[in-house]
C-alpha cells in the first residue's frame, strides 16, 4: 500500500508543526553502523474522549524504507479497518502490498473513555533473516490498561531486508496522525527514536515533534 493510498485513512487533514532545530532526515547518515531495530516513543493526550462515536481515533504507519512503500506496519487505536470498520480496540496491521495484509485485534471493544487522557506507548520494528517484525511495548493507557512487551500487539512478516539503514522518523511523522475527530485531541508527539544494531543500542535521537496539535 503506497503512501498515496494509505494517506485517505488519516480523514482530517492535520499540520505538522516545525521543530527549532532539525536533524539529519537519514538518522544513519553519518554512521556504518547496521540497524536492525527502531524503537519511537509516543505520547498521545486526549482533550476529550466520546465514547459513543469511539473518538478520537488514530492511525500510525511505521515503514523500514521510503524507497519500499507499500511495506509497512500501521497501529489503530480507537477502531479497526479490518476486515471492517469497527470503532473502539486497538489493532495491529502488517502490509506487504497494496493488496496483500495481515492483522490483528487486540480489546476489540474498549473505547477511550477518559478527558485530559495521557497515553504512552512505543513502537518497535525489527529484522531478522528473512522476516521483519513489529510490536507495540509498554502501552500504558487508562481507557484500555497497560500492556508490555508480551501483550498480543505485535506482527511478523517475510521480507529480504537485512537492515533498517533506511528508516526515517520523518516517514512515521508525515503518514500517522488523528483519522478522526482531531478537535478532541491535544497533541500527538514523537517523542524519542532509538536505533539498535547487533551489539546494542547505537544512539537515541530527542525528537519532541508534535503530528496533529489543535
Amino acid at each position: 500500500m503506497s503512501k498515496s493510498t494509505y494517506k485517505p485513512l488519516l480523514k482530517s487533514a492535520f499540520v505538522i508543526l516545525i521543530v527549532v532545530f532539525a536533524l539529519p532526515s537519514n538518522l544513519n547518515a553519518q554512521s556504518e553502523d547496521v540497524v536492525t531495530c527502531v524503537e519511537e516513543d509516543w505520547e498521545l493526550l486526549v482533550t476529550e474522549a466520546e465514547p459513543s462515536l469511539s473518538a478520537p481515533q488514530l492511525v500510525m504507519v511505521m515503514m523500514p524504507q521510503k524507497s519500499a512503500p507499500d511495506l509497512l506496519f500501521s497501529f489503530h487505536i480507537n477502531h479497526a479497518t479490518l476486515p471492517d470498520e469497527s470503532m473502539g480496540g486497538l489493532q495491529v496491521q502488517a502490509w506487504s502490498s497494496p493488496t496483500q495484509n495481515w492483522y490483528k485485534v487486540q480489546l476489540g471493544t474498549d473505547k477511550l473513555s477518559w478527558n485530559t487522557e495521557l497515553v504512552h506507548w512505543t513502537q518497535r520494528m525489527s529484522v531478522e533473516p528473512d522476516y521483519l517484525r513489529f510490536a507495540v511495548r509498554n502501552f500504558k493507557s487508562s481507557s484500555f490498561g497497560s500492556y508490555d512487551s508480551s501483550s498480543s500487539l505485535r506482527m511478523g512478516m517475510l521480507s529480504k531486508l537485512t537492515d533498517l539503514n533506511g528508516y526515517q522518523w520523518e516517514d512515521s511523522i508525515s503518514n500517522s496522525g488523528v483519522s478522526f475527530a482531531e478537535n478532541r485531541v491535544h497533541h500527538l508527539k514523537l517523542k524519542k527514536v532509538r536505533l539498535f544494531g547487533e551489539q546494542g543500542l547505537i544512539r537515541e535521537i530527542i525528537v519532541d515533534q508534535i503530528v496533529d496539535s489543535e
